[in-house]
């Protein structure tokens, strides 16, 4: 079953990494909103909106389907990441816009 993001993104022929660009997040955090496995963060969710041609509240209501257990997760998981993007980006003496970290989760099958 498609995410309601997925649906809606479709519809109006848009793709996930031109989403990812017109909001202002990485291609992974818009592929996870597109899957299903994620939630945007509240700074993102006007904006993500507006691209889709729905209020704030439709798409928060809509959003709010996915597993509460995967939600706190994957806020967990987006705090921790943050932070040690922030921390490299600090150690390294950049700007944190020009650092990504991506996250690659293996499963025991794949070893």
């Amino acid at each position: 079953m498609d995410s309601y993001f997925r649906t809606r993104r479709k519809e109006l022929g848009l793709t996930v990494p031109e989403i990812a660009e017109r909001v202002g997040v990485s291609d992974t955090a818009a592929w996870n909103w597109d899957r299903g496995k994620s939630l945007p963060k509240e700074e993102y969710v006007e904006k993500l909106a507006a691209l889709l041609d729905v209020s704030s509240h439709t798409l928060n209501e809509q959003l709010v389907r996915i597993d509460p257990e995967l939600t706190d997760l994957s806020s967990r998981v987006d705090r921790i990441l943050d932070r040690a993007r922030d921390d490299l980006a600090s150690h390294l003496g950049v700007e944190v816009e020009r650092v990504e970290i991506n996250f690659l989760i293996k499963s025991r099958a794949d070893t």
